[in-house]
């Protein structure tokens, strides 16, 4: 709900992103290196996907800030 509400009720993508750092970082804490990993790795396979797909033309973004993506998206897909 708290993720839902960031990122609908929130204006601005960097600070939905700063928000959503913040509330993810406490829930699921403590990080050990494995859930580091696993972020990371689901963050860079969905930019990835999500990059092709949007050149491809299947979907696209309003008000991409950084490249084609908005700024929280980057970090969306880890959690």
């Amino acid at each position: 709900a708290a993720t839902f509400a960031i990122l609908f009720g929130v204006p601005g993508a960097f600070w939905k992103t700063g928000l959503l750092l913040i509330l993810w970082g406490v829930t699921f804490a403590p990080w050990r290196r494995s859930d580091a990993a696993l972020f990371l790795g689901s963050a860079a396979i969905f930019t990835v996907m999500n990059t092709v797909a949007i050149h491809r033309g299947i979907f696209e973004f309003t008000s991409p800030d950084l490249g084609v993506l908005p700024a929280w998206e980057y970090i969306l897909w880890g959690f």
